[in-house]
């Protein structure tokens, strides 16, 4: 099973490191080890999505209840995104850690491919995944200028599961045929009968792309893009030394990486 989730993007100011810079090799799992530098690539941070979102406001009727994002999506924060995986190719690593060397792609088209996830990040304060997204400045100048500009705010996140729950009647599904009526009917909204909220929560998912989107919205309005990370112009010796000024941010992740 597959899910996309809509996300925005913005030019808050946000701090981020690099630990060593490699050569990136397509299709080599680095899951989250180092931050490749590559010529001819915009890199920008955004954030892929989040963990534990539920209704905060005070006022709503289902105050407290998951909720999700948009779409009804709802990633645990600490049994899901920071899960150790117990089995599998990414066996040992957390679950973030597995969007690592994932294709970036436009709309979700598989079939063109415009950069690479050089790395994601655990964002304790916001429960939310932090992604650096390498884009192709020979294939996609324009979107990088506009990302650079902050006049294209949307990215979006897809990852595969193997099984979710559904949050207001407890079934269980391993294909989407196992859907039951809360998620077919009312998924991302509230349940008319009851007044409670439905949401899907994923389980066992796997990081697969990151997409830039050009048509449509974000489903999460609070995943924000972060600043612009190297700008293609940058010397390798300027990124070097930009590195080296925001290492400070991995000071408290080193030991769950």
């Amino acid at each position: 099973m597959r899910r996309y989730s809509n996300l925005k993007v913005s030019s808050v100011k946000r701090s981020f490191v690099k630990r060593t810079l490699k050569k990136h090799n397509a299709g080599t799992k680095r899951i989250g080890k180092t931050i490749p530098i590559e010529d001819g690539y915009f890199y920008n941070v955004t954030t892929g999505l989040h963990g534990d979102q539920f209704d905060t406001e005070p006022m709503s009727s289902t105050y407290g209840q998951m909720k999700g994002n948009d779409n009804g999506d709802f990633f645990e924060w600490i049994d899901e995104l920071l899960r150790m995986k117990e089995s599998g190719p990414y066996q040992g690593y957390r679950t973030y850690t597995t969007w690592v060397d994932a294709p970036v792609h436009l709309n979700h088209d598989e079939s063109y491919t415009c950069g690479f996830v050089a790395d994601a990040i655990p964002n304790f304060d916001e429960k939310s995944i932090e992604m650096v997204m390498a884009t192709d400045t020979s294939k996609e100048p324009n979107l990088c200028n506009d990302i650079q500009e902050n006049r294209q705010t949307d990215v979006s996140m897809g990852c595969d599961l193997i099984w979710s729950i559904c949050s207001h009647c407890g079934n269980i599904c391993f294909d989407d045929a196992d859907w039951c009526n809360c998620l077919i009917d009312f998924k991302g909204r509230i349940h008319p009968r009851t007044g409670r909220r439905v949401a899907e929560i994923l389980k066992d998912i796997t990081g697969v792309e990151m997409s830039h989107i050009t048509v449509g919205v974000g489903a999460d309005p609070i995943a924000k893009n972060k600043e612009p990370l190297f700008m293609p112009e940058l010397s390798r010796r300027s990124a070097m030394r930009k590195a080296v000024e925001i290492q400070a941010y991995y000071k408290n992740i080193l030991g769950i990486r």
